[in-house]
């Protein structure tokens, strides 16, 4: 009798740990697969032919961090897009157009950053308008605070 009761707690322990690490293999697969925004939270943004221009020069001057920083605050792109557009430029292409996050977040979003800034909680606030923007962190944490400005 001891024996079934020892053979049967083994089998329990052997699947809750089969439960647990298809959990997190589970978790880790989500935080690898980027969110898919819709159509109408992206727009699209190509650099002007002055921006293009100074960035052919900062290129010139060996300046491609400020190359870079420009095409970032040209067009509100991400790092990795901008750093992209560059690149095309330095290798003697014109700049593809970027696709660019919304910075107007769903209306079930805005609810629960209302919500969360009610209850005072501001970085879970700027969590949420990041993922259903894709804004980056600086931008995110600046629309937060002028989201009501009496907080």
């Amino acid at each position: 009798m001891e024996t079934l009761i020892l053979l049967a707690v083994i089998v329990l322990v052997i699947a809750l740990l089969l439960l647990v690490i298809a959990a997190v293999l589970a978790s880790a697969a989500r935080r690898r697969i980027p969110r898919l925004k819709s159509a109408a939270t992206q727009a699209v943004a190509t650099l002007s032919a002055d921006t293009e221009a100074r960035v052919r020069q900062l290129l010139a001057e060996g300046k491609q961090i400020e190359a870079v920083k420009l095409v970032r605050e040209q067009t509100g792109a991400g790092m990795l897009d901008a750093k992209q557009a560059v690149d095309r430029q330095a290798s003697g292409l014109p700049a593809a157009p970027m696709t660019l996050p919304s910075t107007v977040p769903s209306p079930e979003a805005s609810a629960e950053i209302d919500r969360l800034l009610d209850a005072g909680r501001h970085i879970e606030a700027i969590k949420v308008l990041r993922e259903n923007t894709g804004l980056g962190l600086k931008q995110a944490k600046d629309r937060i605070d002028a989201w009501r400005p009496s907080l």
